[in-house]
Formats: C-alpha cells, sequence, structure tokens
C-alpha cells in the first residue's frame, strides 16, 4: 500500500513538473506571437492551480513532520 503510495506521489510530482513546463513554453509562445490567448490564460490558469495545490500538500507535509517531532517518546 505504501509502494502504491509513492508511485502515486510519483506520478503527481512529474505531472505537476509537466503542468508548470507547459505554461512556460505556452507563455513563450505568447511573446513571439506563436500561440493564442486563450491557450495561453489556460496553461497559466492550469499552473497557478497546481502551485497552490503542491504548496497545500508541502504545507500538510511539514504540519505532519512537526507533530511527529512533537510526539513524547
Amino acid at each position: 500500500e505504501i509502494s502504491a503510495c509513492l508511485v502515486g506521489s510519483e506520478m503527481c510530482i512529474r505531472d505537476s513538473r509537466d503542468t508548470m513546463v507547459n505554461s512556460e513554453q505556452m507563455t513563450q509562445k505568447a511573446i513571439t506571437g506563436d500561440a493564442e490567448l486563450h491557450e495561453v490564460v489556460t496553461a497559466v490558469s492550469a499552473a497557478e492551480v497546481t502551485l497552490r495545490t503542491v504548496v497545500g500538500v508541502r504545507d500538510k507535509a511539514v504540519e505532519a513532520y512537526q507533530s511527529i517531532l512533537n510526539m513524547p517518546v
């Protein structure tokens, strides 16, 4: 069960990275005039949602780690 969780998290990390890279590429295409505005807005919006999700997961992981550290032994 833990290995499945780790594989799933690895896929999530890869998907998050791909979303951020796509947003960057679309922004560069917009600068050169090779992308439609709605494509850029969609890519940037997806990157924003992804970033908020990743930050939320990170915050929860740090919170859980701190809770473990504060447990009496």
